[in-house]
């Protein structure tokens, strides 16, 4: 947890789990964590915010103030979640380079299932 910010405010208190991996450059304030979860580097955890058993918030991710995450979700590498229930959003870039959240909804990436020819065969 180098350089991670873990905190509580008067209306959401801190709490989470049982092996609960927190990385570096994260943030993480007033909300309550299940075990089991995830929050790779530089994720992001905002007020009222809840995280279910064994949820990963991958690189960048960002939790948006008060969504509710379900037992066993994925945020994937910058995006973004947010709402009850909770609905992802693609990051984008605009013109000017700098990253803003993009309005529309998509759906998350695929998990690739096996390695080798015969994975890349089924993708195709």
């Amino acid at each position: 947890m180098e350089n991670a910010v873990l905190r509580g405010t008067r209306r959401d208190a801190l709490a989470w789990g049982r092996q609960v991996l927190v990385g570096p450059t994260s943030y993480l304030t007033g909300r309550s964590v299940e075990e089991e979860v995830f929050l790779a580097t530089g994720s992001r955890v905002f007020d009222g915010a809840r995280i279910g058993t064994r949820s990963e918030v991958r690189v960048d991710g960002v939790v948006h103030l008060r969504p509710v995450l379900p037992a066993d979700a994925l945020v994937p590498i910058g995006w973004v979640a947010a709402g009850d229930p909770v609905r992802l959003n693609r990051r984008c870039r605009t013109r000017s380079r700098r990253m803003t959240t993009c309005c529309s909804v998509v759906r998350p990436p695929r998990r690739r299932v096996g390695s080798g020819p015969s994975a890349l065969r089924a993708v195709r």
